[in-house]
């Protein structure tokens, strides 16, 4: 037989990027809206924000969220993690326990990771239905592009978007966000990136200290990418604070010897039951 041509694989390879989500739904028989995400490592929390949007708006019942994602495979390392490099943004230590350090003083860049989620949101109705209780109910969502920079995080622009969430959280649902905070696990999307300027971490502390004031010292802090490292289209951090919450169990802060005197005080999860009823988690993408 004749050998694949490059055309060929070519067109394949943009059959199975472009329409992988038109095939599931094909293969499950799922008829309603239909939509491939990309917001680079945001991507699962964006996806989530929409499906809430479609199910209030009442085109669905259900939506599945799937990502799936594999930056440090053989053949995209050399092309990724090469772009980190150049950006600053990546770890060149030799031992995993020097380069993932969430909220440590000697952070120094991230670790590249890889790895699947897959969630199912339902409106209240659709779980009643089947008469089971949800893992978790999501009070609010918010989304939003902050125009401020290719790669940095916009902090104020941060700030804004948090406390229009909690403001939505307070009229919907009559949470005061002091109440919130003492009952609450942040989930962070802590790169452990270079410290300049606070880093990842230091945009999330002032977000969360700027919007819960003195009670932010209450709040437990839990982070997975010291974990299972740092993802470019999946947020593990929505199924972290998921099976957080239905489990009551949350993770240690992985390597975490030196606290950062631009963070500090924090409360750090040590790993184990948390005893906290919410769960908040803030996720960053490129642009």
């Amino acid at each position: 037989q004749a050998k694949p041509t490059f055309e060929f694989n070519r067109k394949l390879l943009f059959k199975l990027l472009v329409m992988a989500n038109s095939q599931l739904a094909e293969l499950v028989q799922a008829r309603g809206p239909n939509l491939h995400v990309n917001a680079a490592c945001a991507g699962t929390t964006a996806a989530i924000s929409l499906g809430c949007d479609w199910i209030r708006a009442g085109r669905c019942k259900r939506v599945v969220v799937i990502a799936a994602d594999n930056p440090s495979s053989e053949n995209l390392m050399p092309w990724i993690g090469t772009g980190f490099l150049a950006l600053g943004a990546a770890s060149v230590r030799s031992s995993v326990a020097e380069a993932a350090c969430p909220f440590d003083r000697r952070r120094n860049g991230l670790v590249l990771g890889a790895g699947a989620v897959g969630l199912v949101l339902e409106a209240d109705s659709a779980a009643e239905e089947r008469t089971a209780l949800p893992l978790a109910r999501l009070l609010a969502v918010q989304h939003a592009n902050s125009c401020y920079h290719a790669s940095a995080i916009g902090t104020n622009h941060a700030v804004e978007l948090l406390d229009s969430l909690l403001c939505r959280v307070e009229q919907l649902h009559g949470i005061h966000r002091v109440d919130l905070a003492h009952q609450l696990l942040y989930v962070s999307h802590e790169t452990f990136t270079h410290a300049r300027g606070g880093g990842c971490a230091g945009t999330e502390v002032k977000a969360l200290r700027a919007c819960f004031g003195a009670a932010a010292r209450t709040i437990v802090i839990a982070n997975s990418k010291g974990m299972t490292g740092h993802a470019m289209g999946v947020c593990f951090e929505d199924a972290l604070a998921v099976a957080a919450l239905s489990t009551g169990v949350a993770p240690p802060i992985a390597n975490y010897l030196e606290p950062d005197p631009a963070l500090a005080p924090l409360k750090l999860s040590n790993g184990g039951e948390h005893g906290c009823k919410y769960a908040l988690h803030f996720a960053a993408g490129f642009g």
